[in-house]
């Protein structure tokens, strides 16, 4: 799926186990965490779709790897400060970027990040909820779950078509 909003936000977030320094947050080191990174992409306007997959890892290179299979050129795409985003700009976007450590949440001009932390927000609590855990192996498929009921919020019980309709392309 590429997303075809104008503007979209795009943030990492990682799940697994428990951090051990004292609940400390922050960005665990790949090197020394159990921890498994996903990177997400929310569109603002348009269908409002959102697109999560685990990835190796959150450097430059992927990051902007990401970025460039799933968002439309010349799209503004809104991130926090992490140093891999740097050069989307170069990348033909326009960048935006929220300071989080300073406190900053959102900008009188619109930028912010709060689709795509909401979106993990309902993924973690979700997990945690129902799942309790899940291993590396099978996080991409919960992943798929998420953005599939999220991307069909608005169709309230409707969703249950949906299965039939893909079910049916399936057997033919």
């Amino acid at each position: 799926m590429r997303l075809e909003g104008l503007s979209v936000e795009m943030d990492e977030s990682y799940f697994g186990a428990k951090r051990k320094r004292g609940g400390k947050r922050g960005r665990p080191n790949p090197a020394t965490s159990p921890k498994t990174p996903v990177v997400g992409i929310a569109e603002r306007e348009g269908k409002r779709r959102v697109y999560a997959t685990v990835a190796d890892n959150t450097t430059k290179a992927t990051l902007h790897g990401i970025a460039k299979e799933r968002v439309m050129p010349e799209s503004t795409i809104f991130t926090d400060e992490y140093y891999s985003y740097n050069g989307l700009d170069q990348q033909g976007y326009t960048h935006r970027r929220i300071n989080h450590s300073a406190g900053v949440y959102v900008l009188a001009d619109g930028t912010h990040t709060n689709t795509i932390e909401g979106f993990w927000g309902l993924v973690k609590n979700g997990i945690r909820g129902v799942y309790h855990q899940v291993s590396r192996k099978y996080l991409q498929t919960y992943l798929d779950e998420y953005s599939f009921r999220y991307n069909r919020r608005t169709q309230g019980n409707l969703i249950f078509n949906d299965f039939l309709k893909r079910v049916c392309e399936r057997a033919v």
